[in-house]
């Protein structure tokens, strides 16, 4: 998952930077649901755009962590996309499919500001403006690929996978 979110994100960036290559530097924003730090989707979010920061001169990243209601009561997902704009952020990525109604509203908001919401569906569905984009990847590619490691490391004749909380896991 992290090399495809790098993969994903230098492209992205590749082509965000040489469109606005007059600007001196160009400031992304990234929302993430969870602790920038939590050993798993958040951190694989800020460790991909990190790379990006690192691999492309004059390219800066910002981040807001935590980017949920537990963690920041009362705050919406427009107040914060407004302070990443505030500082500067030309693209916002956001995280979570949580997040689908705040960048739904901030979308309209910040019509010179492109948006990819990271597990959202309205570019599929046809409900984004032309400055939003979606990205997903296949989930059950990776548990596949996990199934298999377990298949391959195990110490006793069986495995099992519980596949009913995934509505796309084909047996």
């Amino acid at each position: 998952m992290k090399k495809f979110l790098n993969a994903f994100f230098l492209c992205l960036f590749s082509l965000f930077f040489a469109v606005s290559a007059q600007a001196k530097d160009f400031i992304f924003g990234v929302l993430l649901v969870g602790p920038y730090n939590d050993h798993g989707w958040s951190q694989a979010h800020y460790e991909a755009a990190k790379e990006v920061e690192k691999e492309l001169k004059g390219v800066k990243m910002i981040y807001i962590d935590k980017a949920n209601p537990a963690d920041r009561p009362g705050i919406t997902i427009p107040e914060l996309v407004d302070d990443l704009v505030d500082k500067g952020a030309k693209l916002i990525i956001a995280n979570s499919d949580d997040m689908k109604d705040g960048i739904r509203e901030a979308v309209l908001e910040h019509p010179d500001i492109y948006f990819v919401h990271i597990s959202g569906d309205d570019a599929l569905t046809g409900k984004a403006p032309k400055h939003l984009s979606n990205l997903m990847g296949k989930m059950i590619y990776g548990k596949m690929m996990a199934g298999f490691v377990a298949t391959m490391t195990t110490n006793i004749s069986f495995i099992s996978f519980s596949f009913f909380s995934s509505p796309n896991c084909f047996l």
